[in-house]
């Protein structure tokens, strides 16, 4: 028997080495997984307390196995029978944790509760060790094959071994482990009168609940590669349901991340088995899950009956809506036929029931709202945050700016497994395809976009939406919005193709190859030429056209979706509706100045929200298509710039349109120095009172310039992405700007106005956003820096 620090140790020196291991340490590893074989099929089980061996240490004597006696103090005896109440641990285990923490430690001149939390928490970490143990072997089998340190037949002969345990019962430990531990007793995250914190190794104290989510973590993400390991049989699936009803009743109110995400494995490792079982089925192999017609009747029973809690009901939901697609694909071809009939059978029944429960309770708003964009799911959020040190910060307040050092840094939300997520992308990506290539989810989807083009309104002028915003009004109208299927469909095929702006990072940070959710897609393609037709609203135009922003994440993608948006496909959407629509709006504000005691026309929300929208895909387009393709797509540019001037415009349009500009400094210096001088005609003018600071004085002679801008527009409505995005474009192109023989003189102007105006009084504004405080504050750091 090896203990599981050094299976842990033994799996780390082989598995992720850069190299493939030596014969030697190959050897090592297999005997220590062999050996570790009893512990991993029990996982997690240990001797329960027995009265003769709590008299054994109640004696003071205790004889551990292969150790002389050990004599014990009343301290001694009372600490290792509060561990054996506390964890529902057997007596002499508890004096060999004891013993262990003595040797790895010392307790000479420790109290009680010290010794007490050291020996729980080398329990935990011979635990960890062990999950991790089983968690790298099944990761090393699925996840990396092929990297450049492991061999094939070694990945073979691991998974081997993890066949036979799975197939031994391990999975349906995973299950059962997951419900248990989160339970108040001494097995799971302990009794009313058990010690709620332990010391780890470090000596740090953590709280005992936080070791055991950790735990129930690892052990979903064990279940969640096993389904890719050995394909889930019937039970696991019906357990693995049970085990998400039960366990989805700790999403709610939950501010622990880790709960989360271990609902997600339990929601994730049903997906993946019905796909994957579904998509392995051949002729020469038939589908787990499917082949017993007594299963697939069962199963709809229990997947569709209904529950009393909502939220419970919505991750049952995302359940059904993989079990329809599951459906889907292993009829066979003849039954497609009973679609037009007046007797489908149980299974066309049970599809169409599916169907009609998961559009009716819009299943796709919850995947978003609930799973793809919680903090628990998004993986890493980089932030080209510029951190200063206190005496950096003074520099810059007097005017020392030679003297800023800046640092780049990352920064990370609650989710560090990339590589779970990767998993969750891939298999939503197959879901998706699968369900939209089939005729019966087609026709359901046609249904729903009718539906909402019917329903959903045209039109809002600007100023009505910013006082509904304002006043909290209509929000039968805003719920309307959102609960309709077909946008939040689109949103959903959106979210699930941002991966690919995570792609680099899984691959730097998990080794990981990109995911090829796009090349040669042709049922993705296909959804995305009929969800474009015939919009009549611009809540559905606007998703599509954030869509297609996420598809333009790849060279391959920014090419496609370029193409369509060439007035070929579309005949109402495409890159010169924008440009019109831009050079309309300006033609009306202009004659609108130009006639005497006349208003400035309203923006129409619509029009802004799509605008927008378009501008968005334009700068995805530019900024991932090929170098050599690119700088041929859009040769006039002038209508981004027109409207940039005008006070009606919504600054967030500005912000938008500025962001786009920005794309196209780096596509060609010709295209560099139209900019500048576009940016000359048309941008607001930066005057600024000499050396005034942020005092309240105003000019003499009021000017719409970035000044009114910034202080009189946005800072009323506590949003700023007009003078975020002035700055930023500026930035982009002085930090492209070949003459510096000035030293940058000719900006003096702007770095005023950056340095009185936007910098000095960033702490006494209001931000409805904080978010925009600090991109405030990015910006002006960039540019004082350059």
């Amino acid at each position: 028997m090896v203990s599981a620090k050094q299976l842990l140790s033994a799996i780390e020196a082989a598995l992720l080495a850069r190299t493939p291991p030596p014969a030697a340490q190959r050897v090592e590893l297999m005997h220590a997984i062999r050996l570790s074989i009893p512990s991993l099929k029990s996982l997690l089980s240990y001797p329960a307390p027995k009265a003769s061996d709590r008299a054994q240490v109640q004696s003071k004597e205790v004889r551990l196995p292969d150790s002389p006696p050990i004599s014990l103090d009343d301290q001694d005896v009372q600490i290792a029978l509060k561990m054996s109440d506390d964890l529902h641990l057997n007596e002499i285990e508890c004096v060999r944790l004891l013993v262990s923490s003595n040797q790895e430690w010392g307790l000479l001149g420790r109290d009680a509760l010290d010794i007490y939390r050291l020996g729980v928490g080398l329990w935990y970490m011979e635990r960890r060790d062990l999950l991790t143990s089983l968690y790298m072997l099944l990761r090393a089998t699925v996840l990396d094959q092929g990297l450049e340190g492991l061999e094939a037949d070694l990945v073979t002969e691991i998974q081997s071994y993890l066949e036979d345990l799975i197939a031994s019962g391990l999975r349906k430990r995973f299950i059962s482990l997951i419900k248990e531990l989160k339970r108040e007793d001494p097995t799971g995250v302990g009794g009313p009168n058990s010690e709620s914190y332990i010391l780890d190794s470090r000596g740090a104290l953590v709280e005992r609940k936080a070791v055991i989510s950790r735990e129930r973590l690892i052990l979903g993400h064990c279940l969640v590669l096993s389904i890719l390991v050995e394909r889930a049989s019937t039970e696991d699936v019906k357990d693995i349901l049970f085990a998400l009803r039960e366990c989805a009743l700790e999403y709610t109110g939950a501010t622990d991340t880790m709960k989360h995400q271990i609902i997600y494995s339990l929601l994730f490792s049903i997906v993946i088995a019905f796909i994957s079982d579904a998509l392995g089925t051949t002729p020469d192999k038939v589908s787990v899950l499917s082949h017993d017609a007594s299963f697939r009747h069962g199963f709809n029973e229990i997947v569709m009956a209904n529950g009393n809690d909502p939220l419970v009901e919505g991750f049952v939901n995302c359940v059904r809506f993989a079990w329809a697609v599951h459906l889907m694909l292993v009829q066979d071809g003849n039954d497609m036929k009973e679609i037009a009939t007046s007797t489908p059978s149980n299974d066309m029944k049970s599809i169409f029931s599916c169907l009609e429960v998961i559009f009716a309770n819009n299943v796709f708003q919850f995947w978003l709202d609930k799973v793809l964009r919680s903090a628990a799911y998004q993986v890493v959020v980089i932030l080209e945050l510029w951190l200063l040190d206190a005496r950096a910060l003074l520099f810059v307040l007097s005017n020392v700016f030679s003297a800023i050092n800046l640092v780049d840094v990352s920064w990370k939300s609650e989710n560090d497994d990339e590589d779970m997520v990767y998993v969750y992308n891939a298999y939503l990506h197959k879901l998706m395809t699968c369900f939209l290539s089939h005729p019966l989810a087609r026709d359901k989807v046609k249904e729903t976009k009718e539906k909402a083009m019917a329903i959903l309104s045209p039109y809002r002028a600007a100023g009505t939406h910013n006082q509904m915003i304002e006043s909290g009004a209509h929000p039968q109208e805003t719920s309307e919005i959102a609960s309709q299927p077909f946008v939040s469909l689109l949103e959903f095929v959106s979210e699930i193709y941002q991966v690919y702006i995570l792609a680099p990072l899984l691959t730097a940070h998990a080794n990981l190859k990109e995911p090829e959710l796009l090349s040669g897609n042709d049922v993705i393609w296909t959804f995305v030429k009929f969800s474009g037709e015939d919009h009549t609203n611009s809540q559905t135009l606007v998703a599509f056209l954030n869509m297609l922003s996420s598809l333009a994440c790849t060279p391959e993608g920014a090419s496609k979706v370029f193409e369509l948006l060439q007035g070929k496909i579309f005949r109402s959407i495409g890159w010169s509706t924008l440009f019109d629509c831009l050079s309309i709006y300006e033609e009306k504000f202009k004659q609108s100045f130009q006639t005497p005691g006349a208003v400035l026309p309203e923006f129409q929300e619509g029009d802004s929200k799509a605008l927008v929208a378009y501008l968005s895909v334009l700068k995805k387009v530019v900024e991932n298509g090929n170098p050599s393709e690119r700088k041929n797509w859009f040769t006039d540019i002038e209508p981004l710039f027109k409207l940039l001037s005008y006070e009606n415009v919504p600054p967030y349009l500005k912000g938008a349109l500025r962001n786009a500009i920005a794309t196209f400094v780096h596509v060609s210096p010709i295209m560099k120095e139209t900019i500048w001088r576009f940016l000359e005609q048309y941008d607001l003018p930066v005057v600024v009172a000499p050396n005034a600071g942020y005092t309240g004085q105003t000019m003499e002679t009021q000017v719409y310039d970035m000044r009114f801008e910034l202080n009189e527009i946005e800072a009323r409505r506590e949003q700023y992405p007009s003078t975020i995005s002035f700055i930023n474009l500026l930035n982009t192109l002085v930090s492209d700007e070949q003459d510096v023989s000035d030293r940058g003189h000719r900006f003096i102007g702007i770095f005023r106005f950056v340095y009185d105006h936007v910098f000095s009084p960033f702490p006494q504004r209001a931000y409805a956003d904080p978010s925009e405080k600090w991109q405030l504050v990015i910006a002006c750091l960039k540019h004082f820096r350059m």
